[in-house]
């Protein structure tokens, strides 16, 4: 019944978007979700996020792009990068961010690493967290291009 359930949730995220912190703990409870389950829940999931016609609120992108960023399994990171760049919500781009960071790999951390100049100080730390996927020569190179100095930025 919990998958029943599941479905239903799922099917109507849309009509929830008040809830969004409830639909990203519930679907995150099921530990024992197939790779097919996790693709078509996300795809699913990523929908209203993807519609340029009308696009979620930044509370439920920022709950649903939890669900990506806790597990590397969850797998999105090319549609989440594609979300980032046509974002305009700095609540967004920081969250897409992290999900690059936890499930991503080498060429997304390169479709970000960029930005981070012009960005502002929490998506600044997102993007220099998501450039561990850069290889170790790249990213110290990058770091010292772009002048990260600061104690925190050093650390991460």
């Amino acid at each position: 019944m919990k998958r029943d359930f599941l479905d239903l949730v799922i099917d109507n995220a849309e009509l929830l978007y008040p809830v969004a912190e409830q639909i990203a703990k519930y679907v995150l409870s099921f530990d024992d979700l197939t790779r097919v389950e996790q693709k078509r829940i996300a795809t699913k999931l990523l929908r209203p996020l993807k519609s340029k016609r009308n696009p979620p609120p930044p509370y439920y992108a920022t709950w649903i792009l939890h669900i990506f960023a806790s597990e590397s399994a969850w797998n999105h990171a090319t549609d989440i990068v594609a979300l980032y760049s046509e974002s305009t919500s700095e609540v967004i781009k920081r969250h897409a961010v992290l999900v690059v960071h936890s499930s991503g790999n080498r060429s997304e951390a390169v479709a970000i690493k960029d930005d981070y100049v012009g960005a502002s100080p929490l998506l600044r730390l997102a993007i220099l967290f998501a450039s561990r996927n850069l290889g170790a020569d790249e990213r110290k190179h990058w770091k010292f291009a772009n002048g990260v100095s600061g104690g925190i930025e050093k650390l991460i």
